[in-house]
């Protein structure tokens, strides 16, 4: 089965969308703090700066429009995605003998074209933006904190890496027991899909459980 490519030429737009709203949404951040700034230092003549008021409210309407706007573009996406991809699988059990899809169980078909494909668009619209907004405004936090001093710039980089590195040693456990999750969850929904059709033929021969 040839999978749909996830950078397809009609979601190149889309794509372009999540990049730049993640962009701004770090520009906002560091606008933000730039105006703080500037209102702090103004407070200590009397008088705080138009400027630093306007770059506070820019960025806080800013990231109040951008934050929706990357999740309904990342909503978007899987659900494109989610498309292709359920008309592919489907297109290659049209294409597979009779004789190999009798050997394979039905609920584990229907599973792949259902609960599979759910999880599939979640995670594109969910993760994604998270994914796009740390590459974002992780930099720009520790861009805003250098702006702010030296050593809080160095401080926020020291932390950002040391919980980079935690994630990175994580992820091994993390995949082995999201992967025991899923083979738990597919033999559950699996046998659920098989078996609820014909609940009252089982109950009628004394085969609940």
């Amino acid at each position: 089965m040839t999978v749909p490519p996830l950078f397809a030429r009609d979601q190149r737009v889309v794509w372009a969308g999540l990049v730049l709203t993640a962009l701004a949404q770090a520009a906002a951040l560091v606008a933000g703090v730039a105006g703080t700034r500037l209102a702090f230092a103004g407070l200590e003549d009397g008088i705080v700066p138009a400027l630093a008021i306007g770059l506070i409210l820019g960025a806080a309407l800013g990231l109040t429009v951008l934050r929706p706007g990357l999740r309904l573009l990342a909503e978007s996406l899987g659900q494109a995605q989610t498309r292709a991809v359920r008309a592919a699988l489907l297109q290659h059990a049209m294409d597979t003998s009779p004789e190999k899809l009798a050997a394979r169980r039905r609920g584990y078909l229907m599973l792949r074209l259902t609960g599979d494909m759910t999880a599939f668009k979640d995670g594109l619209a969910r993760s994604l933006p998270l994914v796009l907004q740390a590459a974002a405004l992780i930099p720009a936090a520790i861009l805003a904190l250098w702006l702010i001093h030296v050593r809080f710039g160095i401080i926020g980089l020291a932390l950002a890496a040391l919980t980079l590195a935690a994630i990175a040693l994580s992820q091994t456990s993390l995949r082995q027991a999201h992967a025991a999750l899923r083979r738990e969850r597919a033999r559950l929904a699996v046998g659920m899909a098989e078996r609820l059709p014909i609940a009252p033929d089982l109950a009628r021969m004394g085969r609940r459980q």
